[in-house]
C-alpha cells in the first residue's frame, strides 16, 4: 500500500482534480510520520505545476494541500499566487477567485492590488473573506462608513462558526487526548514501544509518551476535523478585532453621551466574543483597555495594560506602546508615569 501511495504521489493518475485527494491521504500519514516519501511538498508543488496547464484549480488545490509542509513559506506564496492570477484572468467577475487572490496579495503586502482587485465587488462579497479585507483597507485609509458596510455584516455572518469551532476544539482534543492515553494505560497503543519505556527513567518515559500522543492525535481523524474547523475561521478574528477598533473611533467621536455609550458597549461584545482566541494578543488588549477607560471603567482598562505589559517582559517598548493608548484616553498622567518608567528601564 505504501508503495502504491508512493507512486500515486509522484505521478495522480486520474483526473487532474483527483490528485489532491492523492495528497490529503498523504498529508494524514505525513502527520503521523508514516508518509511513503520524505519530501512531501516539493513532491506536490511538482505535481501542481505539471496538471496547472491543463487545470488551475486542480493544481492550487494541491498546492494548497501540501503548503503547511513548505520549507519556503515565501516561495509558496509565490507560486500559489502565479496560479491565483491565472484562475482570477480566466474569471475576472468571480467574486470568489478575487477573494483568493487578494488573500494572496495581502498576505504579500500588496495593499494596493487587494484594493484594485475588490472595489469592483465591494456590493455582492457577503461574508467573503474578501469583505474583510477591502474592510481592513478602508479602515486603514480613514472610510468608516465603507469600512463599517462591509465590516458588520462580514462578522455577524461568520462569527458564530467561529464561535462554534472555538468551542468545539478543547473538547475534541481532551477527547482525542485520552482516547490515545486509553489506549496506552490499556497496554494496546500500536506501536509504541513498551519494553523500551520500562527500561528508561521517568524523563525518558515522560518524552515517549509526550512524543507518542502528539503524533497519534495529529492522525486522529475528529481532532483534525476540529483543527480544520477553527483554521477555516482564523480570517474572522481578524475582522473582528478591526470592528471592534472601528466601533471604538466611531464611540469616541460622537458627542451624545448615551449614543456613545451605546458604541463603546458594542466595541466591549465585540471584543469579548473572541477572547477565548485573541485574548493575549497586543492589540486586543490595547483595544479593549482603551474601550473600559472611555466607558468609565479605568480600573478594567488598567488591568488589560498590565496584562499587555507582563505579557511582554515588562520591557521599554510595551511600556511605550500602552503609554500612547493611555495618553489618547486622555489620562496624561498615567501615560507619563508609564513613559518614565520604560526610560528608566532601558540601556
Amino acid at each position: 500500500a505504501a508503495q502504491k501511495l508512493a507512486g500515486l504521489i509522484e505521478s495522480p493518475t486520474g483526473a487532474p482534480k483527483e490528485a489532491a485527494a492523492v495528497f490529503a491521504v498523504a498529508v494524514e500519514l505525513h502527520r503521523a510520520n508514516r508518509c511513503p516519501v520524505p519530501d512531501l511538498f516539493e513532491k506536490g508543488k511538482a505535481v501542481a505545476a505539471r496538471i496547472a496547464p491543463a487545470d488551475g484549480a486542480a493544481a492550487l488545490a494541491v498546492l494548497e494541500t501540501v503548503a503547511p509542509f513548505a520549507p519556503d513559506p515565501g516561495a509558496e506564496l509565490d507560486f500559489r499566487t502565479t496560479l491565483l492570477e491565472k484562475l482570477q484572468a480566466a474569471a475576472p467577475a468571480d467574486p470568489d477567485a478575487a477573494t483568493r487572490l487578494a488573500a494572496a496579495y495581502e498576505a504579500r503586502g500588496l495593499v494596493d492590488k487587494c484594493e484594485k482587485l475588490l472595489a469592483p465587488f465591494e456590493k455582492t462579497l457577503g461574508d467573503r473573506d474578501g469583505a474583510a479585507i477591502l474592510g481592513r483597507i478602508h479602515l486603514a485609509r480613514g472610510r468608516a462608513d465603507k469600512a463599517h458596510a462591509l465590516l458588520a455584516p462580514y462578522v455577524a455572518a461568520r462569527l458564530p462558526a467561529l464561535q462554534s469551532a472555538q468551542e468545539s476544539y478543547p473538547a475534541q482534543m481532551q477527547a482525542a487526548h485520552g482516547r490515545v492515553m486509553g489506549e496506552l494505560r490499556g497496554g494496546k497503543a500500536a506501536g509504541f514501544d513498551y519494553a523500551a519505556y520500562d527500561r528508561a527513567g521517568k524523563d525518558v518515559q515522560a518524552a515517549m509518551v509526550d512524543d507518542y500522543v502528539t503524533a497519534r492525535m495529529q492522525a486522529d481523524a475528529t481532532f483534525q476535523a476540529a483543527q480544520k474547523a477553527l483554521a477555516a475561521q482564523r480570517p474572522v478574528i481578524g475582522a473582528v478585532l478591526d470592528l471592534g477598533v472601528l466601533q471604538l473611533q466611531r464611540g469616541q467621536a460622537l458627542a451624545d453621551p448615551a449614543a456613545r455609550a451605546a458604541e463603546l458597549q458594542a466595541a466591549e461584545k465585540t471584543f469579548l466574543s473572541v477572547r477565548a482566541v485573541a485574548g493575549e494578543s497586543d492589540a486586543y488588549r490595547l483595544s479593549l483597555g482603551q474601550v473600559y477607560h472611555w466607558l468609565g471603567r479605568p480600573a478594567d482598562g488598567k488591568k488589560q495594560f498590565d496584562e499587555l505589559i507582563a505579557a511582554r517582559g515588562n520591557t521599554p517598548d510595551a511600556m511605550l506602546m500602552v503609554a500612547t493608548a493611555v495618553r489618547e484616553v486622555g489620562d496624561h498622567g498615567g501615560a507619563r508615569q508609564l513613559a518614565e518608567r520604560a526610560y528608566s528601564a532601558a540601556a
